[in-house]
């Protein structure tokens, strides 16, 4: 089986799940119901045609907001993934067996919005960072996407609710600086770096200045370049 577990409690455990963008999404029936409560935030996902829906991880007096999410409808390219559950923040997706684990079955991903801009084929999913950019708290951990030819670290957030907007940026900012003092001390492998809501496109400036390996916030208009 597969299960999802957070704060020693099983979330989800079933065979039957799609891997999509190093995530695995459990049948709705699958899921523990009465440990999930609405959450106020959504994504959009241009490739999946769907908006997502995120939900808190509710055990005991604990919470884990927004760790959950699901795309109640979605394009004929996403068709498959209708109504599943995914996890994040924390949430630990393993197999436990019996026997070896299987292959999950996988949808392969669109291109993303802005690998398309910049011309990318090819994205890397939450990809290994070197530890002075992975040794981070669950509210800084990059878990976007690395464009591999031009270095260039997408992080797609999800739009939360209003009172939470200003701690969100905050936390992409915290990033964004980690990246900019890697970048300093390794010009020879710098990354560029931008965080953007959910599948906004970038703007003709953000991509000069991701093809120039800048650290951008494109969470508000216009994007701020950071600097040293």
């Amino acid at each position: 089986m597969y299960t999802a577990t957070w704060n020693d409690c099983t979330i989800a455990s079933g065979k039957d799940v799609i891997e999509v963008e190093r995530r695995l999404y459990f049948r709705a029936e699958d899921v523990r119901p009465y440990l999930l409560r609405p959450a106020p935030e959504r994504s959009w996902c241009e490739w999946k045609g769907g908006e997502a829906e995120y939900y808190d991880v509710v055990v005991g007096e604990h919470v884990n907001q927004a760790a959950a999410w699901r795309y109640p409808r979605t394009d004929s390219a996403a068709r498959v993934l209708a109504g599943r559950i995914a996890f994040w923040r924390g949430v630990t997706v393993s197999w436990v067996g019996p026997g070896a684990e299987p292959p999950p079955r996988t949808l392969q991903a669109a291109t993303p919005n802005v690998a398309k801009a910049l011309g990318a084929d090819t994205v890397i999913w939450r990809p290994s960072l070197p530890s002075a950019l992975s040794d981070c708290n669950d509210a800084q951990r990059f878990s976007g996407y690395l464009i591999p030819d031009l270095r260039v670290l997408v992080d797609v957030v999800a739009t939360p609710p209003d009172h939470e907007r200003n701690a969100r940026i905050a936390a992409a900012r915290d990033f964004g600086l980690k990246v900019l003092s890697w970048n300093g001390d390794h010009p020879l492998q710098d990354y560029g770096y931008v965080a953007v809501w959910g599948s906004a496109t970038p703007t003709l400036d953000v991509i000069n200045a991701l093809r120039a390996r800048k650290v951008v916030l494109g969470l508000a208009s216009p994007a701020e370049i950071l600097s040293a």
